[in-house]
């Protein structure tokens, strides 16, 4: 269990490389912040911050398809 802990640091250092700097999008509800994640999937792509107005859930939406966007657009 020890291990687990002196790892975890160099487990979470290796994310980073696959983050895009924060992504702000223009939607018709306001502005929407994406933190995006990886070159080939969508799967953890998510938003970190919205307009109180709109839900998280939409809020991820917006940037999934954003990120889904990026990946098309590279292939």
């Amino acid at each position: 269990m020890r291990a687990l802990f002196l790892l975890a640091p160099f487990a979470l250092a290796g994310c980073t490389q696959y983050e895009s700097l924060p992504v702000t999008l223009r939607t018709d509800g306001g502005q929407v912040t994406c933190q995006l994640y990886g070159i080939n999937q969508v799967y953890f792509d998510t938003a970190i911050s919205w307009p109180e107005t709109m839900t998280e859930k939409v809020a991820d939406g917006y940037c999934v398809a954003e990120g889904r966007r990026i990946l098309n657009a590279r292939r």
